[in-house]
């Protein structure tokens, strides 16, 4: 091989050796880590998140219709069981207890629908948590404390279901709200209304107020020996049944308000 032969190949090989990859045949699918792929450096576009909620809109509007008949139920209770409390003033103060009987027979009727429907209402909060917080978990983010099966499990904790709930349902609240801004990574640091915290105090302690004050109500032989228990009683029972009332229509509000939340960023 002569001098200029040999420079001829050499050159060729170093212009080979940063030459840009040949074009790939039209037609034909390009593989990964196939040399005819594309080494521009540009990113793949990101996966995209979110997708339709699965958040039943059926269940929904059910949950919020319970909630305002529970709440309708709770306040008329409430009423009667003031009735019920005038009564037992009057006969106290020498008066026939009929009337005091029969307000007292209508608060039972009352407390035994509220009982009803609370727990229709305790089984529709279970679904639509567990269905909110599954529709929540589709945004990717693998820094939430709940997972779908906690939802619906805490609600059958003893003691713990008086506040885990609470906290699922805030979370879920936080993120579906972020989300629907666009931004559902920084569902940490949003900070849900005070709706949902409010409700769920209302209905908590309104409920314990009024179980208390059932268990200081008796109408038998004793009671003429000791009233300031039945007193007492009817308060608890009054101002306990009034408190859950407001709590589950504050609660119909923000179960609305979340899940409106959740289905805007499937849209």
């Amino acid at each position: 091989m002569s001098d200029q032969e040999w420079g001829d190949e050499h050159l060729s090989s170093r212009f080979a050796r940063h030459a840009p990859p040949p074009e790939a045949p039209s037609g034909v699918a390009t593989p990964t880590g196939s040399p005819f792929a594309d080494h521009s450096g540009t990113e793949p576009p990101p996966q995209r998140r979110g997708g339709r909620s699965s958040v039943n809109t059926t269940l929904t509007h059910t949950l919020q219709v319970a909630a305002l008949v529970w709440a309708i139920v709770n306040i008329g209770a409430a009423v009667l069981a003031l009735r019920a409390l005038q009564g037992f003033e009057d006969w106290h103060d020498g008066e026939t207890n009929v009337g005091w009987f029969d307000a007292h027979d209508a608060m039972n009727t009352a407390m035994k629908v509220s009982y009803g429907v609370g727990l229709a209402l305790f089984v529709g909060f279970v679904v639509w948590s567990y269905q909110l917080t599954r529709s929540t978990s589709r945004h990717g983010i693998t820094d939430r404390r709940w997972t779908p099966g906690w939802a619906a499990g805490c609600w059958f904790i003893p003691l713990a279901n008086l506040l885990l709930p609470l906290l699922v349902l805030r979370e879920n609240e936080r993120i579906a709200e972020t989300a629907a801004n666009g931004r559902p990574t920084m569902w940490v640091h949003a900070r849900p209304r005070v709706t949902s915290l409010l409700g769920w105090i209302f209905v908590v302690a309104g409920t314990i107020m009024a179980f208390v004050g059932t268990t200081w109500i008796g109408i038998d032989a004793t009671i003429q020996s000791d009233f300031s228990g039945p007193r007492r009683g009817y308060v608890f029972v009054t101002v306990g049944l009034a408190a859950a009332g407001i709590g589950s229509a504050l609660l119909a509000l923000a179960v609305g308000r979340v899940t409106r939340l959740d289905r805007t960023r499937s849209s």
